[in-house]
C-alpha cells in the first residue's frame, strides 16, 4: 500500500491530475483526504504605501480571492504572514489511469492531498 502526499495545484473538479513521477503505478485506490491551508500571505508590493495586495487569499470555500487590499501600520515596505488554519475537504477520488485521478472537487494552490493507494503488481493474484 503507498501513501502519496503531493500538492497537486489548481485543478477544477473532475480534471485530470497527474501523479508525480516518482509515484508508483496506481492499481486501486483506497482513500484520499485535501487538506487545505487557509492561510494567507499580505505580500509589500502595492503602490499606496498603506495598502498591499493579498497573495494566495482563499474564502471559506477555497476559491481564490483577488483584487482585495488592507491597509497596515508597516506600510508597503511590511509583509505581513497571517497564520491559518488548515481544514479538512471531503474528496472522492476516481482512477483515470495509473497514473491519473480526478478528484471530485477543485483543488487550489494551497491544497496538499493525501492519496492512499495499492500500487500495481501488489495485489497477489491479479
Amino acid at each position: 500500500m503507498q501513501r502519496l502526499i503531493w500538492a497537486p495545484g489548481v485543478n477544477i473538479a473532475e480534471a485530470e491530475i497527474t501523479l508525480p513521477s516518482y509515484a508508483p503505478a496506481v492499481d486501486v485506490i483506497v482513500a484520499a483526504q485535501m487538506i487545505r491551508n487557509v492561510a494567507f500571505q499580505v505580500d509589500a508590493t502595492a503602490t499606496a504605501a498603506d495598502a498591499t495586495a493579498f497573495v494566495g487569499l482563499l474564502d471559506g470555500a477555497g476559491a481564490a480571492v483577488t483584487g482585495a487590499t488592507v491597509g497596515h501600520a508597516g506600510g508597503a515596505e511590511a509583509d505581513i504572514e497571517v497564520p491559518g488554519a488548515f481544514k479538512l475537504v471531503a474528496v472522492t477520488p476516481t482512477k483515470v489511469s495509473a497514473s491519473k485521478i480526478k478528484l471530485d472537487v477543485a483543488t487550489t494552490k494551497a491544497d496538499v492531498l493525501v492519496l492512499t493507494y495499492v500500487e500495481v503488481g501488489v495485489r497477489p493474484g491479479v
